[in-house]
């Protein structure tokens, strides 16, 4: 009986700071849910011309005449300051994956202020 109490005293604290997070992970604890694992079903031999038919759609040549450049609407060169690429690095969710170069958010997140002056170059 204790247990029971214990749980639901945890799942209403998050109720309480909002923290949506630790209540499904609470649920999950006391659901005992492991998740749904999904694969790719190999065995369908029409797998692969359904991949080409979906690929393909997007390779289809268009044979409209292009939209003339317009010269009197130029769009102003957008500006971004340091500050603002700090603010951003700062503000990064450390609970994300990695990039595709491994750097994690975490990383950007603790280096943002002597990281932010070179990647401010890029922009």
């Amino acid at each position: 009986m204790n247990a029971k109490k214990v749980q639901k005293d945890h799942i209403e604290q998050n109720f309480q700071t909002t923290n949506s997070r630790g209540v499904w992970a609470s649920i999950e604890i006391i659901t005992h849910y492991k998740g749904v694992k999904r694969s790719v079903d190999t065995d369908d031999a029409s797998l692969p011309n359904k991949l080409n038919q979906f690929c393909a759609q997007f390779e289809k040549e268009t044979h409209s005449q292009p939209v003339p450049f317009n010269q009197g609407n130029v769009t102003p060169p957008v500006s971004i300051d340091v500050n603002y690429v700090q603010y951003k690095f700062e503000r990064l969710n450390d609970r994300k994956a990695a990039g595709p170069d491994g750097i994690t958010p975490k990383l950007l997140r603790t280096c943002a202020q002597q990281h932010c002056q070179s990647i401010h170059r890029y922009f």
